[in-house]
């Protein structure tokens, strides 16, 4: 009787034995681990829009939290983009290309995107394309942003920077010939009020906080 339950226990534990071989092989792929943070300026950006995308699809979306923080998982061996957007602000897309020697390798990657306040009239349609490529770089056995790409997409929002620039300064002189006018016939409240706005315009100019 003994005897006849050996071959059995054996086999049951062979059994036990290829099935948490076959989960081990199974086991989670590598990934790449995605931490965004999103700012405008010196402030963090709650609750701007994330959409991730594949294959044109979008296929993640998220808010950013209280410290503008946002975080994804990618699989290896694919392409992603992802989307920033905030009230007011222009939309920046960044691509995320996961090939990478090792498969079974967690790797990560943190990186912030800043958004630049949007203008009517402004020509954005450079920022169709991602502002960066995100890939594995040999050299440093790590993910990394793609220098010549993303340097030619700098000179691009460069110009549109430039262009917003020239907007607001325009829009500060005006306000600040219209507060001055004001404050000369002596209605300072209503001058007070365009101070203010001049202020939002330019707040690294000192006149208007002296005027007032």
């Amino acid at each position: 009787i003994l005897s006849s339950k050996k071959p059995k226990a054996i086999f049951l534990l062979l059994f036990t034995i290829l099935i948490s071989f076959s989960i081990y092989a199974q086991g989670p792929k590598g990934y790449l681990e995605v931490v965004g943070t999103v700012k405008t300026g010196k402030k963090m950006v709650n609750a701007a829009d994330v959409n991730v995308y594949l294959n044109n699809s979008k296929i993640q979306s998220e808010k950013t939290s209280t410290n503008g923080k946002f975080n994804f998982k990618f699989d290896i061996d694919k392409q992603y983009i992802v989307e920033v957007s905030g009230q007011g602000l222009v939309t920046k897309k960044v691509l995320f290309d996961t090939k990478a020697p090792d498969k079974d390798l967690i790797y990560k990657y943190s990186f912030t995107v800043e958004l630049f306040e949007s203008f009517p009239g402004i020509d954005v349609s450079s920022l169709n394309k991602p502002v960066t490529k995100i890939n594995y770089n040999e050299d440093a056995d790590a993910f990394d942003f793609d220098a010549a790409y993303t340097e030619l997409m700098r000179k691009e929002i460069d110009k549109i920077t430039n262009q917003i620039e020239a907007i607001k300064k325009q829009a500060y002189q005006q306000l600040i010939a219209k507060a001055d006018e004001l404050f000369k016939t002596e209605k300072y409240e209503e001058a007070i009020t365009y101070y203010e706005k001049a202020i939002d315009a330019d707040p690294y100019s000192d006149y208007p906080d002296k005027q007032i």
